[in-house]
């Protein structure tokens, strides 16, 4: 498949396991450049090295957790300097707490809120700026739940 994105820049946000990795192992293959970040640096150091292996290009990274706003404050620092002009932004973070209706409380609807939602918009505000310099920004919103 050619999406003629070769040569444009993408984060993905989200990207050290399941869809977000997936979805920077298939930006590679179609020739963008992938920047790659989730909250966890060993698995997102892990994840690079499989990406950067199978598709013989570096793959930059920055560890960010999603529900703490100093931590996204700091990945969009990092990212006007790795690519002032982002393409693709990419947001497959998602989770919840597992267990039935009744046994859920108010702090764990929070919890998802907090991480699902409020997570993605910090991740679009921290990068919307270098978007708007991109020829066509695009941002692409995978809401998962593991």
């Amino acid at each position: 498949m050619d999406l003629g994105i070769a040569g444009e820049t993408a984060l993905v946000v989200g990207a050290s396991e399941g869809i977000g990795y997936e979805s920077a192992k298939g930006l590679l293959e179609e020739g963008a450049r992938v920047l790659i970040c989730s909250r966890n640096a060993e698995k997102l150091r892990a994840a690079a090295a499989r990406l950067e292996k199978a598709s013989g290009r570096p793959v930059k990274w920055r560890a960010a957790d999603v529900t703490k706003a100093d931590d996204v404050a700091r990945l969009g620092r990092w990212l006007a300097e790795e690519a002032p002009a982002l393409d693709i932004l990419v947001s497959a973070v998602g989770g919840s707490h597992r267990a039935l209706f009744e046994e859920l409380v108010d702090a764990a609807w929070l919890a998802s809120y907090e991480f699902n939602v409020l997570g993605t918009v910090r991740v679009v505000r921290a990068a919307l700026e270098s978007l708007k310099k991109a020829r066509s920004g695009r941002i692409v919103l995978n809401w998962v739940s593991s």
